[in-house]
């Protein structure tokens, strides 16, 4: 369950598995993850059916008065193993967050449905040799600005010894009027670059490494 948090983010964390009440409790005390960001408090995981590989488990992620900085996160991630794909397996996930911001109150919500599939290092134990390719669809929208856009997620490849996403397009339809957006994550590269495309023109973007919801 714990596979989709790098290492570094949980080096700091106390980690309590009850096997009886079948939860993962993650904690943390001020704990710094690799791109600078403060953790404090906690993410509360519920699973059934086995583990992260076993075909039929699912499980469902919560926060206990848990912060990213000055961000607090609530809301519930739900994820299903789905079964064997054509080259791995499949994950089916339901994610509704809420990030409110604790110094003006405003928030942003992030709505998303999707699959991960593993294309490369199934059955291998180390992480660092798993790539993940993720497709679906989500809605974001923030309250500081009344700003909301649609999205389509395309194949964003998470390879899991990269700090970014190495391919794959998001394509961003804001919901105000304003132009759509896509931006190209690349050919499979390790690297921060990406393209954003707007109106028909295209321009380079350095990114702050990964993100995922």
């Amino acid at each position: 369950v714990v596979n989709s948090n790098s290492k570094s983010e949980l080096s700091c964390a106390t980690v309590v598995h009850d096997s009886v009440a079948q939860t993962v409790t993650i904690t943390y005390n001020h704990c710094m993850g690799p791109h600078g960001h403060v953790r404090d408090g906690q993410i509360i995981i519920q699973y059934q059916n086995g583990g992260y590989w076993d075909v039929g488990a699912y499980w469902d992620v919560s926060f206990n008065n848990f912060y990213i900085d000055e961000m607090q996160v609530t809301g519930t991630r739900h994820v299903e193993n789905v079964g064997p794909a054509s080259n791995g397996m499949t994950w089916n996930i339901n994610a509704s967050l809420t990030f409110t911001n604790s110094n003006d109150g405003s928030t942003r919500t992030w709505n998303s449905t999707r699959t991960r599939t593993i294309t490369q290092g199934y059955g291998d134990t180390i992480c660092a040799n798993h790539i993940y390719v993720i497709n679906g669809t989500a809605t974001h929208a923030n309250s500081a600005n009344g700003h909301s856009a649609a999205i389509t997620i395309t194949n964003i490849t998470r390879n899991m010894s990269c700090d970014y996403l190495t391919a794959g397009t998001l394509n961003i339809h804001p919901n105000d009027g304003r132009p759509d957006k896509s931006i190209d994550f690349g050919n499979g590269d390790c690297d921060d670059i990406a393209t954003v495309t707007v109106n028909g023109n295209t321009f380079t973007i350095h990114l702050h490494g990964s993100m995922h919801h």
